[in-house]
């Protein structure tokens, strides 16, 4: 009997629902006859829409996705499926107790843990119920709290870009013009205002300093979502791409020279990848203010909040980058989700 699974990934921003597809085409590979539902909502739900990848929309916006109604409908969503073996959540606090109240396991899967910098400590009490709970981060980062027996650490999970800066800008038609590349990623209430100033410090930076024939990529979402950050710009070096409607967004990252990139899974991407980047604005919230932290000074990431902005850029391309950095990948997550399937 193959096992049947319930994957949920949060919205807020893309980077959930990104790190679910990964592994979710490992758990088919590793054993094809496990089921996988996937399941969204907000920004994750957008992004699978625009990935063209099924899955269930689970109806809450993103900042309101740990109220009093997500959690019935999450529940509600949960107790539909009677034959569920386990449940894989990605970042959504209250689904190991509903999971414990509809008797079905769950792994846990969080970039966070209550003890962390920032971080509401009685958070973690909701965590007791998940048959494990996986770090997909570096373990230095974090704290782990006695009562809490079950955390392993993977590293981040990101796939890295393969295809050569050469190829990618083959691929997308640019010459030997310097590129650069903002990635918003999903636009979310609670960021908004940080990806707003991110845009609009990057808009300034390349208008007064970028080379006559340079072009600076703005990825963004959807067009509509992009309307709600307010910001245009006239200068002609300027691309605005939706990822609904553009090529696949990484070969805008790979092709550019530096990268502004909004501290989440894109961030991590193009460390993990090599490709430049610089920071423009310091992270407003803990988990991404401390991945810029500890990135800098170990990868191709740099921070550009202090001093002058322009010199970084130039430098991010020529100054070496550290080794020591070690990453998840989602085979690895993919088999501790098959070890706590029941065999039978």
């Amino acid at each position: 009997m193959p096992g049947r699974i319930a994957y949920l990934a949060r919205g807020n921003g893309f980077g959930h629902a990104a790190r679910a597809l990964p592994v979710i085409d490992a758990l088919n590979r590793l054993d094809p006859a496990v089921e996988v539902r996937l399941a969204s909502a907000g920004t994750g739900a957008e992004y699978l829409r625009m990935r063209g990848r099924g899955h269930d929309d689970l109806g809450f916006p993103d900042e309101d996705d740990h109220d009093q109604d997500a959690t019935a409908k999450l529940h509600a969503y949960l107790a539909s499926m009677p034959e569920l073996d386990l449940v894989v959540c990605d970042e959504l606090l209250r689904v190991p107790a509903l999971c414990d109240l509809i008797g079905v396991p769950c792994v846990f899967v969080s970039c966070f843990l209550g003890t962390d910098p920032g971080q509401d400590p009685r958070q973690d009490i909701m965590l007791m119920g998940a048959r494990r709970i996986v770090i997909p981060d570096w373990p230095e980062l974090h704290s782990v709290p006695p009562f809490l027996d079950q955390v392993e650490f993977l590293g981040p999970i990101v796939q890295p870009i393969a295809m050569s800066r050469a190829a990618a800008r083959q691929e997308l038609g640019i010459g030997d013009s310097f590129v650069g590349a903002v990635s918003l990623g999903g636009l979310t209430a609670n960021r908004l205002t940080y990806q707003r100033e991110l845009l609009r410090t990057a808009l300034a930076l390349w208008e007064q300093n970028a080379p006559s024939d340079g072009a600076l990529y703005v990825l963004c979402g959807s067009a509509v979502a992009a309307a709600e950050l307010g910001i245009r710009s006239d200068d002609a070096r300027v691309r605005w791409i939706g990822y609904e409607s553009s090529q696949d967004p990484d070969l805008y990252l790979r092709s550019a020279d530096v990268v502004f990139p909004s501290p989440g899974s894109a961030m991590l991407k193009v460390a993990r990848s090599g490709i430049p980047a610089v920071v423009l604005r310091e992270p407003n919230w803990p988990v991404g203010r401390q991945h810029v932290q500890h990135l800098a000074g170990r990868s191709s990431v740099h921070v550009g909040w202090n001093g002058d902005a322009w010199t970084t850029v130039t430098d991010a391309g020529v100054a070496p980058t550290s080794e020591g950095l070690w990453w998840g990948e989602p085979s690895d997550l993919a088999k501790v989700i098959l070890a706590e399937l029941p065999r039978g």
